[in-house]
């Protein structure tokens, strides 16, 4: 059986884990499932209308908190403390998913609302309080804190977990690696590209959308980052119109995708290192 552990943290560097003792996670939380989506359907010139798309929405979740203590003034210490975790002056707070199959997924928050006291106590002699922590994700999915890597090369891919990097040294071939990439989790990633020349001729392939470089000289490594469309060098420079025309900085969707890197002129420098994490929608 499976099981899982909650815990919080901060930008502050703090965090807190919820047991059975100090800091309660109850029953009756939400945000869990699927994330709110908007469709957009536009009217027709017949009956009904006509779908366009949809989107995932930031997703709202409510944590129903209990802090117990010795005493009153302990309960307030503990208060205190899971309120700096909630401030994100410096960065949002993470809810992270540990099972005990080694999965760990992480959600950056932000906090909203819901830290009303309500005092009581046990039967045992604790003093207690309750809140209900409301919070908001801007990303509404929950990522892998293992991210997937491959390294591709002539005729052999490599793939490994990060951070066990694996170089994969190839020669001048006009195929330079073939690789069917796995996407475990519920909906489509997003791959960082770090390229490693020399190359000239560079194209990256998904078999329909295409990016690459003209060259990418000996000792120079580039890094595109497909969410963000971000295209830079060891310097962190602006080389987004490095790229071919039109480039497609395509995704990874949820399953299988079989990926093809051309180029000429390498030599035993070149490299290339695909990043992704994969990110699910549901957890339980």
């Amino acid at each position: 059986m499976v099981n899982v552990t909650y815990s919080l943290e901060g930008s502050n560097d703090d965090s807190i884990t919820f047991d059975y003792s100090t800091y309660v996670l109850n029953t009756g939380l939400t945000g869990f499932g699927i994330p709110p989506t908007s469709v957009r359907i536009e009217a027709s010139a017949g009956d009904g209308g006509v779908y366009r798309h949809s989107k995932r929405l930031p997703r709202d979740v409510d944590l129903p908190i209990t802090i117990f203590g010795a005493d009153r003034g302990e309960v307030q210490t503990n208060l205190r403390r899971l309120g700096r975790i909630l401030q994100d002056n410096q960065g949002p707070t993470q809810i992270k998913a540990d099972y005990s199959d080694g999965t760990s997924l992480f959600l950056p928050l932000h906090y909203t609302g819901g830290g009303e006291t309500v005092w009581g106590s046990t039967t045992a002699g604790l003093t207690w309080c309750r809140w209900v922590v409301s919070m908001r994700a801007p990303n509404p999915f929950w990522l892998s804190a293992i991210e997937e890597q491959f390294s591709i090369g002539t005729g052999s891919t490599g793939r490994g977990l990060l951070p066990l990097l694996t170089k994969m040294k190839v020669s001048s071939s006009s195929t330079l690696g073939v690789v069917t990439v796995v996407n475990a989790g519920d909906v489509k990633a997003f791959p960082i590209w770090q390229i490693t020349g020399p190359v000239s001729d560079l194209v990256i392939s998904n078999g329909v959308e295409t990016f690459g470089f003209a060259n990418v000289f000996s000792g120079e490594v580039l890094t595109v980052n497909t969410e963000t469309g971000a295209v830079t060098n060891a310097a962190d420079e602006n080389l987004y119109a490095r790229l071919d025309v039109a480039p497609k900085l395509f995704s990874l969707p949820s399953g299988t995708t079989g990926l093809t890197i051309l180029g000429t002129d390498t030599d035993l420098d070149f490299n290339v290192l695909l990043t992704y994490s994969p990110r699910y929608e549901v957890i339980h």
